[in-house]
């Protein structure tokens, strides 16, 4: 909640003044507390030794980048569907148009998220989660600079979901089997909450870059092509992540034998 606060007055009071600079401090504050408190504690909320599992770690850091992408985008990609075309941006799309014109990628997730289990087996969790974050680099690669019609933008933006929707029905696969089975609801719980965390966060992120003063004036079409550049970064850094994934880990013969 700090940081979140703090990106929601960033640019009211400043990047660096000692209102945003004071929540961050807090919540650097807070972690290094309670991260010490769970190491000491005989009953922890969150094992810290499972937490350091290298596979645990990097699937976290993905989780947070891909839930910058997936919730930073639903929200984006409606405003620029229904933003005024007199501004010098958007489509003119009316609230129903919008809905229709978002249902093809609704259903691209839907259908990746029922076919999770026939991947996971066929092709492996791990390589999933990397043709995801191919995919959704390149559908919002493209988009800064196809984004004139509503064809190419909802074609680049069903590709895009596509790749959201392979991590998110794949990451808990690649991290449950380097995990003991007792510890699965607490670092499930954990990677669901870094994941919302991400979305607020990327939020937060891409309104700053549609109300900067550059995107006021017009330019990079009203800071949305800005958007889709910081989505398409956050995929490409999952990806790279991604790969030092191990392929596989300590747990998972043990989760194979149950």
């Amino acid at each position: 909640m700090q940081l979140l606060y703090a990106s929601t007055i960033g640019n009211a009071v400043g990047w660096l003044s000692l209102p945003v600079l004071s929540l961050v401090s807090g919540f650097v504050i807070t972690a290094v507390l309670w991260w010490g408190w769970e190491q000491r504690h005989h009953d922890p909320l969150i094992n810290i030794r499972t937490m350091r599992n290298r596979t645990v770690n990097l699937g976290n850091i993905v989780a947070m980048l891909f839930g910058i992408v997936m919730f930073s985008s639903n929200t984006f990609i409606v405003a620029y569907l229904q933003a005024p075309s007199e501004q010098g941006f958007g489509l003119d799309a009316s609230v129903t148009l919008t809905g229709l014109l978002m249902l093809p990628a609704t259903v691209l997730s839907l259908f990746v998220g029922m076919s999770a289990g026939y991947i996971a087996r066929r092709f492996g969790a791990r390589s999933a989660v990397l043709v995801g974050g191919v995919l959704s680099a390149l559908g919002f690669g493209l988009l800064i600079i196809v984004h004139d019609g509503f064809v190419p933008v909802i074609a680049l933006y069903c590709v895009a979901s596509l790749g959201t929707g392979l991590f998110y029905s794949q990451i808990t696969n690649v991290i449950l089997p380097a995990i003991p089975r007792e510890e699965t609801g607490a670092v499930t719980g954990i990677n669901n909450t870094i994941r919302n965390i991400g979305g607020a966060l990327g939020g937060q992120v891409c309104a700053v870059l549609v109300g900067t003063e550059l995107a006021r004036s017009g330019a990079f079409v009203g800071g949305f092509q800005l958007v889709f550049a910081f989505l398409s970064f956050a995929s490409i850094a999952a990806l790279i992540i991604s790969g030092f994934i191990p392929r596989s880990t300590a747990f998972l013969e043990v989760r194979t034998q149950h």
